[in-house]
C-alpha cells in the first residue's frame, strides 16, 4: 500500500484531530489458540489415545500376556507465508497532519492488523489438502515450491467430526448431535464458532440456553453466549468470517498456532523519495487431537 500526499486524507488543519478506524480487527481464535514451534516447512505432530475400555477380569493362575498398544498417530501441515507492506512517501510524513503525528506509524499500525485477520482468515477458512481427504497420513494445506505458495491447512482440514453443516438447516437437534459425537470420540468441546447468522438461530433456541441478564432489568436478553448441553458448556464465539453453511466445536486446548518465523517488521531498502517497512512471518494451524 503505498500512501503520498496528494490522495491521502485529513492534511488540512481544520478538520477534526481524530481518525476513527472502523476496519473489524478481531482475530478472537488467533488469540485463543496457545503457540509451538516448527523447525521444517512442513509440520508433523504425533497425537495419541488410550485405546478402548472393555471387559477385563483374570483368572488367580492367569499367565500374562501382551497386548498390543495403540500406535500414535502423525498429522502434518504445510507452513504458510503471510506477508503485507507499507509505503509513505517523505513529503507526507513531514507534512503537518490531522489526527495522526506520524503517517508511517499509523499506516504500520494498520498493516499490523491486516495481516493478523489475514492470519484468522487462514485459521477459520483454508481447506486445502495435498494429499489425502483429511484423514491421518495426508498433509494438511499446499506445499510451496518456486512457482506456487504454500498454504497452510486450516480449521476445516481437520475439523470432520464435530461441526455442523447446512446453513438455513441448523437446529438445537443437530448442535447437540455434534456435541455428542465429539463426546464420543473422547472430546468436550468448550468454543462454539458461528456466524452472525447462525448466532440468530442460537439465540432463539428454548432448551439450555443459558442468556444474561441485566441487575437493573427485568427483561431478559436474547443473547446466548453459553449453551448447556447434556455433554458439558459450550461458549459461542461470534465470528465475522466463519460461513453460514458450517458450525464448528472446537476444544481449544487441543490447537496451537506453530511459528516457523514469528512476524517481524523489515526496513524496505530506500530508493525513492518513499519510506516502506514489510511485516512477514511463517507459521501453520496444530490440531492435537
Amino acid at each position: 500500500m503505498a500512501t503520498y500526499t496528494y490522495s491521502a486524507v485529513g492534511n488540512r488543519e481544520d478538520l477534526m484531530d481524530i481518525i476513527t478506524n472502523i476496519s473489524p480487527d478481531e482475530t478472537p481464535l488467533m488469540n485463543k489458540f496457545g503457540r509451538s514451534k516448527v523447525t521444517g516447512m512442513v509440520h508433523s505432530w504425533l497425537t495419541d489415545s488410550l485405546g478402548k475400555p472393555g471387559p477385563n477380569a483374570q483368572l488367580e493362575n492367569q499367565p500374562f500376556s501382551s497386548t498390543p498398544s495403540t500406535p500414535r498417530k502423525k498429522l502434518s501441515n504445510n507452513i504458510q507465508i503471510f506477508m503485507r507492506d507499507c509505503m509513505v512517501s517523505d513529503s507526507q510524513e513531514a507534512v503537518l497532519k490531522a489526527g495522526v503525528k506520524s503517517e508511517m506509524a499509523y499506516q504500520l499500525a494498520k498493516t499490523l492488523k491486516l495481516i493478523a485477520l489475514d492470519v484468522e482468515y487462514a485459521i477459520l477458512r483454508n481447506n486445502d489438502f495435498a494429499a489425502g481427504t483429511g484423514n491421518v497420513g495426508s498433509v494438511a494445506g499446499v506445499a510451496g515450491n518456486a512457482t506456487t505458495q504454500g498454504k497452510m491447512g486450516g480449521i476445516p482440514a481437520f475439523n470432520t467430526v464435530n461441526v455442523v453443516t447446512g446453513g438455513a438447516d441448523v437446529t438445537e437437534e443437530n448442535l447437540n448431535d455434534a456435541i455428542q459425537k465429539a463426546w464420543k470420540w473422547g472430546g468436550t468441546p468448550d468454543i462454539c464458532v458461528v456466524s452472525g447468522a447462525n448466532k440468530r438461530v442460537i439465540s432463539g433456541f428454548t432448551g439450555n440456553a443459558q442468556r444474561e441478564r441485566s441487575a437493573d432489568s427485568t427483561k431478559i436478553k436474547q443473547i446466548v453466549d453459553v449453551y448447556e448441553s447434556d455433554f458439558g458448556l459450550v461458549n459461542m464465539m461470534l465470528h465475522r468470517m466463519q460461513l453460514n453453511g458450517r458450525i464448528d466445536l472446537l476444544q481449544s486446548e487441543y490447537w496451537k498456532l506453530a511459528y516457523l518465523i514469528p512476524f517481524k517488521t523489515y526496513e524496505r531498502p530506500k530508493d525513492s523519495l518513499m519510506n516502506g517497512k514489510v511485516v512477514t512471518g511463517q507459521l501453520t494451524l496444530e490440531c492435537r487431537s
